[in-house]
């Protein structure tokens, strides 16, 4: 026998195919003889039928179908013969018995089915009896079911049994009721085959555990009827089992692909998450690494299974590691690049700017021969390093995890200055490889200034900065309240509304690789917004000498409220000075001296001279000019302030008259002296002795006296021999007093062509300001030592630079606005001045708008040279204005926007800008123009000595009055008028549609 070899097993109803082999042959010469026969024990337990299978091959195999209709053992047997003929009388005839045996099930077998693909390699699941199975959640399964009896054998068929399947989780898998299980044939180990159910299960793409059952209650009364099973029969017990189902995700590995370092102590190591957990590894290649399979297992609060494998590198070059699934239906297998390979390349990113003191970080990679970068576990076998081209910074490996690949370093700016870093790493056969060397620049800490701001509503202060990298980077600006204050980008804070608030200045750089924007510095001014209550004046000295001058300026209540906060407010304030007695004292513009009278909405600054002895007081009064602003408390008007000034007579001989001579010093101040004998005869120096004298004042053979830190008051003597014998000797008082106050002086003196004090420094002009030093008594010092500080409230209207003096400003007006300039002794910030500085056009012409083309325009500037002679008029585009350079007369000529110069060399060159628009038609017209040469008609009357252009189209002419000319017309250039004709009028012809018309009283022209 071929299936069974000794007996069978099934369920009542259900059958089973035996196949029988060899026995006689039908006989050649009389083959209709040959027979098959079966039969069995029990007449009553099966049905037997003989089956021609497609399979049967000729007389050779021979099919027996056995149903069973009752329970249980029959012998079932075959017999194969020819009967006897007369050519063959005793003729082969054999016989074959098996078992049939028809029984109950006692249990099922619930398992997945698994399709192999991966080089023939079996689940482990298969070989083991695991109640929890995991499957993909990804693709559905198939399960297996077997049946066996109560002699734990397995039913070679139980199509009869009516099985139902179960998902307790149908939500994760679940089954499809209109596909029953299907049967299929399996050979076992000894070859017989026999029948097992296979039913698909259903995920759904999630994970999670679902309970999957498959139970027997009954048998398929169809299949026992078509068996033909004998009534009654043995009612079935039910029979069940039960499979937990883990659904999983497909397998994964936690590496990306990977450049491995050829080292012997290099291992590259990777986890196997999610899968099933049976899996086999393999590699492309066998010669570049090896690789091996760990798992790692702790029981500590739980079990916990770690999986993954080791990548050993062997030789450059690239692989590709796979991981297959042996229990899970995967397509295929998860893989991982590895590429083996030497050092390439090292980078190296870091911003390029660190405040001293502070720290950045610097980011290394080591990248391979394909430009990917290192793990940065392996960059110690390469012996990286950080290196520095200067001392300026040190430099520090951090323990920092940026990412897999970089390694971190703390760069710390310990002097200010310019470096380079540059990475290096070593390879395996000592090969150094440099990255390229990354400028650092080390800058001085950035601070914001001033470090308070308080202003009152409308009041403007610009916020500057010292410090930070250079070039210097833009500043971005916030406020942390935008209701109390608003901020421009150029850092200007306007007060908005009363209350506090913070600004913040952030210094930012671009990563030149990343392209991201970093910080680089930061800091933080705080912003008071006030209402002023009470104005007070601010004088250094109320007891003046005569003939001395002092700076007063007006304060708030406060020490921060100085002219910075409320000095150019919009709306404005008005300040109104005033002198009790004025025979005593003397308020003047505090550019008075450069003939610059200033109108009271600048007048927060003036200069007090003493002119004869007496007391007086001075007052001034602040009005403000909007009082729906708020800007003054409890909605005040005005606010005034005053105080007592003494002017007393200085101390001189009467008789005899003589000038007596001192020279003022600061304490511990220096300076030279020259007398005129100087390099013509032998000049002396010395101290005379007197009570502290040599601590007030000290002077060398050179003319070099120093002062003392005391003050105090000594004699010095001079003593010049001269080389015919005759020796000279005077003395000088030298007092040493400490500082009581500067002054900022204007310079130089403006004349203008009328005499009259300019209104406001003009645009464009230079001016230097020298900062004088005054003891209590108002004299000047001629020696002192103070450092000077000084501060703008803002820096887009003038330029301010240090002149040749440390005691000296440079000054150049830039656009037109009002600056109030502050000068200071940084080491008594409490000496102080506040100078405003407003600029304005100086260039004007009779125009009350724009110029349309063909307007002759007399431009105008107040502003002479110091002989009274008028500086050179230009323009930036002839083509457009084409002007006289020493009258200033222009012609209008294009459309466009062109710029007007006025230029005093050495002192101003100052200009303003004009747009020259199309001409606007009048409102009269005038008959057309016969010719060129003939007058205008129906023209206004033009006033006397008055100039005014007549523009005539091709076939209508108009009048157009342009700037009023002054009586002096100065005399318009020949190019203006080709030719004239005499008559009541003068008319001018300077192009085709163009008459300039004068009446007779304007003086003759060329």
């Amino acid at each position: 026998t071929i299936d069974p070899l000794s007996s069978a097993l099934v369920t009542l109803g259900s059958s089973k195919d035996m196949l029988f082999e060899g026995g006689p042959k039908p006989w050649v010469l009389e083959p209709v003889k040959f027979f098959r026969n079966t039969s069995s024990d029990r007449a009553r337990g099966s049905s037997l039928s003989l089956v021609e299978s497609p399979l049967s091959r000729g007389h050779i195999q021979h099919w027996v179908r056995a149903s069973c209709q009752n329970m249980g053992e029959q012998i079932i047997s075959l017999t194969v013969g020819n009967k006897p003929t007369e050519t063959n009388p005793y003729p082969a005839v054999e016989t074959i018995s098996v078992k049939l045996i028809c029984a109950p099930p006692s249990r099922f077998a619930l398992t997945p089915f698994y399709k192999h693909s991966h080089m023939d390699l079996i689940c482990p699941l298969m070989q083991q009896n695991k109640q929890v199975i995991p499957v993909s959640n990804y693709r559905d399964q198939l399960l297996e079911l077997w049946a066996f009896d109560h002699q734990d054998r397995k039913f070679d068929n139980f199509s009869s049994l009516a099985v139902a399947w179960d998902s307790s989780r149908s939500a994760l898998a679940s089954f499809d009721v209109s596909k029953p299980m299907e049967l299929i044939q399996k050979e076992d180990g000894s070859g017989q085959r026999k029948l097992h159910g296979l039913n698909t299960v259903y995920v759904h793409q999630m994970s999670g555990t679902a309970v999957i059952t498959a139970r027997a209650g009954g048998y398929n009364e169809d299949h026992l009827r078509a068996a033909k099973v004998r009534l009654p029969y043995e009612a079935l017990t039910p029979v069940s089992t039960s499979l937990d189902l883990l659904l999983v995700e497909d397998v994964k590995v936690n590496l990306r692909p990977v450049s491995i370092y050829p080292s012997s102590d290099v291992t590259a190591e990777f986890t196997i998450s999610e899968g099933s957990g049976y899996f086999f590894i393999n590699r492309s290649s066998t010669h570049i690494a090896n690789t091996e399979f760990k798992e790692t297992q702790w029981h500590c609060c739980g079990e916990y299974l770690l999986r993954g494998c080791n990548v050993y590198p062997l030789h450059p070059g690239s692989l590709t590691v796979m991981v297959y699934d042996l229990c899970l239906a995967f397509p295929a297998p998860a893989t991982v690049g590895v590429h083996v390979s030497d050092i390439y390349q090292v980078d190296v990113r870091v911003v390029d700017k660190v405040e001293i003191g502070k720290w950045v970080k610097a980011y290394v990679r080591v990248l391979d021969s394909s430009k990917k970068p290192f793990l940065a576990k392996y960059l110690a076998f390469m012996d990286l390093e950080l290196g520095t081209s200067s001392p300026v910074v040190l430099i520090k490996a951090v323990n920092e995890k940026l990412d897999d690949f970089t390694a971190v370093f703390a760069v710390h700016g310990v002097a200010i200055g310019q470096t380079s870093l540059t990475a290096v790493a070593v390879d395996r056969v000592g090969s150094r490889i440099d990255s390229s060397p990354k400028p650092l620049e080390v800058f001085p800490p950035f601070r914001l200034l001033p470090r308070k701001i308080t202003l009152i509503i409308g009041a403007t202060m610009q916020i500057t900065s010292e410090g930070g990298p250079q070039p210097r980077s833009n500043i971005l600006f916030s406020i942390t309240d935008e209701r109390i204050v608003s901020i421009s980008a150029n850092g200007c804070v306007k007060g908005v509304e009363v209350g506090n608030g913070t600004v913040t200045g952030v210094v930012q750089a671009v990563d030149a690789e990343s392209g991201k924007v970093v910080t680089v510095s930061e800091d933080t001014v705080e912003v008071e917004v006030v209402h002023l209550r009470a104005v007070r004046i601010s004088a250094p000295i109320t007891r003046m000498k005569v003939g001395t001058q002092m700076p007063v300026y007006v304060m708030g209540i406060s020490s921060s409220q100085t002219p910075f906060s409320f000095g150019n407010a919009v709306p404005g304030l008005t300040f109104h000075w005033a002198a009790i007695k004025r025979d005593f004292i003397d308020v003047r513009s505090r550019h008075d001296e450069a003939s610059i009278g200033l109108p009271s909405q600048y007048n927060l600054a003036m200069n007090v001279y003493a002119k004869m002895k007496g007391k007086t007081g001075l007052k001034v009064t602040v009005k403000v000019t909007d009082p729906t602003a708020r800007q003054f408390h409890g909605g005040a008007q005005e606010l005034s302030d005053e105080i007592q000034i003494q002017v007393y007579d200085g101390l001189h001989l009467l008789t005899p008259h003589v000038d007596s001579q001192q020279i003022l010093m600061a304490p511990n101040s220096n300076l030279k002296l020259h007398t005129n004998r100087d390099r013509l005869a032998t000049v002396t120096y010395r101290i005379l002795s007197g009570p502290n004298s040599t601590a007030v004042a000290h002077v060398d053979e050179k003319g070099w006296i120093r002062a003392g830190p005391i003050a105090g008051v000594c004699a010095m003597e001079i003593n010049s021999q001269e080389h015919f014998g005759i020796n000279q000797t005077i003395t000088v008082s030298v007092k040493v007093s400490p500082v009581s106050y500067l002054q900022v002086v204007t310079s130089p003196a403006l004349r203008t062509g009328a005499g009259n004090p300019l209104s406001a420094i003009p645009l464009g002009i230079t001016l230097s300001f020298s900062v004088e030093f005054h003891d209590s008594t108002g004299e000047i010092f001629h020696s002192h030592n103070s450092l000077l500080g000084f501060a703008t409230n803002r820096d887009d209207f003038i330029h301010v630079g240090k002149g040749p003096k440390n005691n000296t400003f440079l000054v150049r007006t830039e656009n037109v606005g009002l600056t109030i300039f502050s000068v200071w002794d940084v080491e008594n910030p409490g000496i102080a001045d506040y100078v405003p500085l407003p600029v304005q056009y100086s260039v004007a012409s009779g125009l009350s708008g724009n110029a349309v083309v063909g307007d002759i325009i007399c431009f105008s500037c107040p502003v002479t040279g110091a002989d009274g002679s008028s500086g050179i008029w230009s323009s930036s585009s002839n083509s457009l204005l084409q002007i006289e350079p020493k009258t200033g007369v222009a012609l209008a000529k294009e459309v466009g926007l062109v710029t007007v110069y006025y230029e005093i060399p050495g002192l101003l060159r100052t200009y303003r800008e004009w747009s020259v628009q199309v001409t606007q038609l009048s409102e009269w017209w005038h008959q057309p123009v016969p010719s060129p040469a003939t007058h205008a008609t129906n023209v206004p009357p033009i006033p006397q000595n008055h100039c005014s252009p007549v523009y005539c189209p091709f076939h209508q002419c108009k009048a157009h009055i342009s700037g009023v000319t002054p009586t002096s017309v100065p005399p318009i250039p020949p190019a203006y008028h080709p030719y004239h004709q005499p008559g009541p009028d003068w008319i001018y012809r300077n192009s085709p549609s163009w008459l300039f018309l004068c009446t007779q009283e304007q003086p003759d022209l060329p």
